[in-house]
């Protein structure tokens, strides 16, 4: 991905958080009831967070989750799939708890971009306060498209809302990776849910 592209990318992000932040005062001056992330975050807290290895398949029915940590840790992508889960309660920040992933967001916005997962990359490699640069590396999240590949998400994980049978994936890219989009290194396995 050149840089242009990345950075319009990124604020395109930006804005669609803004909007996010500034939705139930916008829905509340035309009459609509909207629930906002903050609730959305708290209700995905209290799902089951039962998660079975590997990809959603028969008998195991859920969600699909992948992390691919990149050039911060070697090894394949860990895949899990989050059981019993795809009502409209999960979003894909939620997804990560119930797929027995830990998540941290930045200070400037704690569920609207993914700073940390599992503890990777570390406080000294990022202090999670503001959004971290390319240059130092970012998380970029994909979803499965159409086509049954990998495609890059045009919306935050908060926003997402994940239905069973469907895969979501995270991966830890840098800019000294080169040119991207670098989607998760495992193939996307999509399931049939009951």
């Amino acid at each position: 991905m050149n840089r242009k592209l990345l950075r319009i990318t990124l604020i395109g992000l930006v804005a669609l958080v803004a909007l996010a932040a500034a939705w139930p005062a916008l829905s509340a001056a035309v009459g609509f009831k909207v629930q906002t992330v903050k609730n959305v975050k708290t209700l995905g807290t209290q799902l089951d967070n039962t998660y079975y290895p590997g990809a959603c398949e028969a008998p195991h029915a859920g969600v699909t989750l992948v992390v691919d940590y990149g050039s911060l840790r070697s090894g394949k992508p860990v895949v899990r799939c989050a059981l019993h889960h795809g009502t409209d309660q999960l979003t894909g920040w939620s997804l990560f708890s119930a797929a027995g992933f830990k998540v941290a967001g930045t200070s400037d916005y704690p569920t609207g971009f993914v700073c940390r997962i599992n503890g990777l990359p570390a406080q000294s490699q990022q202090d999670c306060l503001h959004t971290p640069t390319v240059a130092e590396g970012t998380w970029q999240y994909f979803v499965v498209g159409n086509s049954g590949s990998w495609k890059f998400s045009m919306m935050g994980a908060a926003m997402s809302h994940p239905k069973c049978g469907e895969v979501q994936g995270w991966r830890f890219v840098k800019i000294s990776d080169g040119p991207g989009p670098y989607p998760p290194r495992a193939t996307p396995k999509t399931a049939m849910c009951d």
